[in-house]
């Protein structure tokens, strides 16, 4: 409906709002001054420049109020169920309130128009509601629209307004505005379900705040009612049992049977970062009957349950889940189907965000089922197999459900292949069903599949026929990250693989062999399982790289024969009572995944493992002779110094190496190297070094730089895996994880960065086999002081679907009409909006 646009009354104060329904000029320069990008710059005649005023500042939370622009009053939420965003105004607007921790503030948001509402037209520039220090949580009740209730942590308050102060042309109200003690800093709020009760996490106290709630009072609405203890009993953790097939859509049909499945985690074992309860962050399970409170708990592993009635809540009534470790955040999902065509919705599931690390961990949340309470593995790869595969740690998480609404225990209807026009509309970046958002500390948003709606139309009906043409290629699962594009090949490698030997370089060609130069060739062999072939096109494998979309992104992959463990690098000296011994006080030896030969027997390894007989690492002393036996080799004039001439130039010597016998934390043991040939075994011919033992420690006294390199093998490392090894530290000795034993035919367990010729290197992203054998029939023998690296760039499945925010995503929310995101950045003080079908930003306030 058009309405007529009245002009603001004469000698009205620019920027100023009666009972007008279309934007003013002030307010429509705010919000173009708030888009990123753009400049404006306004002046009136000469009176000099006009300063920006002040907008966000740190914002952190949001919550949602629905403002009828007829009446000029708030309204209960569900007014705003239909509303658009898209400019075109309507009789009700979403109002955003965003809180501003910097100055303890309130600001509203008019997310139809996109404009930042001025609270106080009085002031110049933009003012906004005052609530607090600090304030960490926002709730605007939905039912009722007098108050909003804010809690702020530094000054240990929740503090009430009237709505209608967040809106410049707001009738006034009887309602005024107060603040409620509290017994400690809350970190978050909720609201009941019947909005009779707020909850609030006191984490130094480790206790939740129950506050009763009059929405009827004008003046004081709010009541302190008790503390509520949490038990600090750490309940036993489920161990998981393999469940029924996963959610997933792949085309073509098949597909899924070259991919590696997650293993079967065994639960880990507890940890806790405190002795007493610390609740964290607050999540209501309103699909529970009754309702129940999920609490993270951020020094102990548990998620605290609780009942909430017309009572209260009660702590005691549920056990609480065990997730292993202490968690940051808690959210679930609503009930969704188990699989694809089933529209029973009988599914639930939990997701939480490690305190250690910022993981996120999925569980299982349908009571009743036989892995209830259990953490989910949900992973392949060097991964951890019990955490999401996201590409940094998250923040923030969100369950949004757009277009999603379980009716009589069923889910909506899915796509239809068979309606073109609902075919024509599924795409990656429409988002129809549950999705999990995860907020990454590097500024992304993550979009994780749960349930989607259009799963059914993507690919074409039983894979075939797509209605659109480059939807061929489908990776749809349940707890991974989503594909962002339409993919049309499968992983491959970009350009040619190439092979340096002695300074020639080649491409490997189709048959293996490199186009020039003497050098080895690579071997074909049979993809292990879960891998494809990426390289030739056709005929046997040369190069096999993993079928899983989400186990990583495109790579490039360099492995140099003999060449340095990556960070291995730093400082040692030589311990002058044992010369065999060199100190190595700031080096994180095992960490590096370094291994002495005596290393290696020690670990007592089966005789298939990769690294069995492997004759250990090699130290490289990196620096310069020091300045005195500089000088002395240079006067010509000390001959206890004269064997150190082969030293001097540390630019074009020879590398200075000894041989790892044992490595420890904070020391090796060395020996002088022998000749060996490409296995590893020592062969004939001149000595290898002329040096001894004592000639290096005399040559090198005192502290000297040094790199760890590998010895007989090639150093496997990539842009995105870096270095893989299974090293670790046994008492202080380095030794190969017992705990991670190899299956050869399991590539998930194949977790080394040390490539041997002659025989199939493999981890869990790739896998090549550099051969001894060269063009012309003969073999490489040994490559002692040869130069050899071999090179190649994988190009997997296209990226998984994030939204770049930009710097720390601190909330995200669904808009009531369940069509677009909400998104607060906090480092960039900027509100997004999102619209979801498709994926698109329509715009930014700062």
């Amino acid at each position: 409906m058009t309405r007529p646009v009245r002009q603001p009354a004469r000698g009205a104060r620019p920027g100023h709002r009666g009972a007008a329904t279309a934007p003013s000029a002030g307010l429509l320069v705010a919000a173009l001054l708030a888009l990123p990008g753009l400049h404006l710059l306004t002046a009136c005649g000469n009176q000099g420049t006009v300063i920006q005023p002040r907008t966000f500042d740190r914002p952190e939370r949001v919550a949602f109020g629905c403002y009828d622009r007829l009446a000029n009053v708030f309204v209960p939420l569900a007014g705003c169920d239909a509303v658009e965003l898209d400019r075109d105004e309507e009789d009700f607007a979403l109002i955003g309130l965003v809180t501003q921790t910097a100055q303890g503030e309130v600001a509203a948001v008019d997310l139809d128009m996109r404009l930042v509402l001025d609270a106080d037209v009085r002031v110049p520039g933009f003012t906004f509601v005052l609530v607090g220090e600090n304030p960490t949580a926002i709730v605007v009740p939905t039912l009722t629209a007098r108050h909003t209730y804010v809690a702020n942590q530094t000054s240990r308050t929740i503090t009430w307004l009237p709505l209608a102060q967040f809106h410049p042309d707001a009738q006034a109200t009887d309602d005024v505005g107060g603040q409620l003690a509290l017994p400690g800093s809350p970190s978050d709020m909720v609201l009941s379900p019947a909005e009779d009760f707020l909850y609030v996490a006191l984490p130094d106290n480790g206790t939740i705040g129950e506050i009763a709630v009059d929405s009827t009072n004008p003046t004081a609405p709010l009541t302190f009612v008790r503390e509520i203890a949490l038990d600090a009993t750490i309940p036993t953790q489920v161990a998981a049992v393999e469940a029924a097939a996963p959610y997933r859509r792949f085309c073509p049909t098949g597909y899924e049977n070259n991919l590696p499945q997650p293993e079967l985690a065994a639960p880990r074992a507890p940890i806790q970062v405190g002795a007493t309860p610390r609740p964290s962050q607050l999540t209501v399970d309103l699909s529970a009957t009754p309702p129940v409170l999920l609490v993270s708990d951020a020094n102990l592993p548990i998620i605290h349950r609780l009942v909430l009635d017309a009572a209260g809540a009660d702590a005691a009534a549920l056990t609480p889940l065990a997730p292993g470790v202490p968690t940051e955040q808690v959210v679930v999902t609503p009930p969704v189907p188990a699989t694809t065509g089933d529209r029973s919705a009988t599914q639930r599931y939990l997701y939480a965000i490690d305190v250690t690390d910022n993981s996120v961990l999925a569980m299982d949340y349908t009571v009743g089922a036989a892995n209830f309470g259990a953490v989910l593995s949900v992973n392949t790869g060097d991964n951890a197999p019990d955490r999401l595969a996201l590409r940094a740690g998250a923040g923030r998480l969100r369950v949004v459900e757009p277009g999603y609404v379980v009716t009589g225990g069923n889910a909506p209807a899915e796509c239809n292949p068979a309606v073109e026009s609902e075919a024509e509309e599924a795409l990656p970046s429409t988002l129809r069903g549950v999705f999990l958002l995860a907020g990454q500390v590097d500024g992304n948003l993550a979009i994780v599949d749960v349930y989607d709606l259009d799963a059914p139309c993507r690919g074409g009906a039983g894979c075939a026929n797509p209605d659109n043409e480059n939807d061929v290629h489908v990776r749809i699962e349940r707890h991974r990250p989503r594909i962002g594009t339409f993919t049309l090949d499968d992983p491959d490698v970009v350009g040619f693989p190439a092979l340096s030997f002695d300074g020639s370089a080649g491409q490997i060609q189709a048959s293996g062999f490199p186009s020039t130069g003497s050098g080895p060739r690579l071997e074909s062999f049979a993809c292990p399982s879960g891998m494809v072939r990426v390289y030739p096109d056709s005929g046997s494998a040369l190069i096999c790289a993993s079928a899983d979309p989400w186990s990583s992104p495109a790579q490039s992959w360099s492995a140099e024969w003999e060449g340095q463990l990556p960070f291995a690098v730093g400082g040692g000296r030589f311990d002058t009572s044992d010369l065999s011994q060199f100190i190595t006080a700031d080096a994180d030896l095992c960490a590096w995944g370094v291994l002495g030969e005596n290393d290696v027997t020690a670990s007592g390894l089966a005789a298939d493992d990769p690294l069995s007989g492997y004759v250990g690492d090699r130290l490289v002393l990196t620096g310069e002779l020091v300045p005195s036996i500089q000088s002395a080799l240079d006067a010509g004039s000390s001959s206890a110094f004269e064997r150190c001439r082969p030293f001097l130039d540390a630019a074009d010597r020879d590398q200075v190496f000894l041989e790892i016998t044992d490595a420890r934390e904070g020391s090796l043991a060395l020996r002088v190297p022998v000749r060996r040939g490409v296995s590893g075994t020592p062969i004939d011919g001149d000595p290898l070094v002329t040096y001894t033992l004592e000639d290096v420690a005399t040559c090198f006294p005192g502290i000297t730089p040094f790199a760890i390199h590998a010895r007989t093998s090639y150093v496997v490392r990539s842009s995105f895996a870096s270095y893989l090894h299974r090293v670790v530290s046994d008492g202080g000795s380095c030794r190969v994880d017992a705990a991670r034993p190899v299956d050869p035919a399991d590539p998930q367990t194949r977790v080394e960065g040390r490539a041997f010729v002659g025989r199939p290197y493999v981890n869990p992203y790739l896998a090549f086999h550099i051969s001894d054998r060269r063009a012309d029939g003969s073999t490489v023998g040994s490559m002692e002081g040869l130069r050899s690296v071999f090179t190649v760039t994988t190009r997997l499945l296209p990226a998984v679907a994030v939204i770049d925010i930009g710097r720390i995503v601190s909330d995200v929310l669904l808009t009531p009409n369940r069509e677009n995101l909400i998104v607060i950045d906090s480092a960039a003080s900027s509100l997004g909006q999102y619209a979801l079908d498709p994926l698109v930003r329509q715009a930014s306030v700062q």
